[in-house]
């Protein structure tokens, strides 16, 4: 996971000079590796899932057909907009980072 992890970043990158992934400027978010725009997290890996911020309508249709589930961050606190997937390949997960990136940098959820 963390190799897609990975190469989707460095694609979404090269799209979006803007963001940045945690790992290498230091900081982390919910202990993980991370990508932001404008300080905000869209993406993350924690125990080798994408986890990816989206509008509560599409996480929740994403959870319905199977393909993730809301993410806990450890707490036992089922976060709604979060959703902790496995994608199958490269361009799923470029997909999946990208509609995480338009929702943030679109909204101040």
């Amino acid at each position: 996971m963390q190799e897609l992890y990975d190469e989707a970043a460095l694609e979404l990158q090269r799209r979006n000079p803007d963001i940045v992934d945690e790992v290498r400027d230091g900081s982390r978010g919910f202990s993980s590796n991370a990508s932001k725009t404008d300080g905000r997290i869209f993406a993350m890996i924690v125990k080798d899932e994408l986890v990816v911020k989206l509008p509560q309508q599409r996480a929740d249709e994403l959870i319905e057909i199977g393909a993730g589930r809301r993410f806990d961050p450890g707490s036992g606190r089922l976060m709604k907009q979060w959703v902790s997937l496995t994608p199958a390949d490269l361009s799923t997960c470029t997909l999946l980072m990208g509609e995480a990136l338009a929702y943030v940098s679109s909204s101040r959820s």
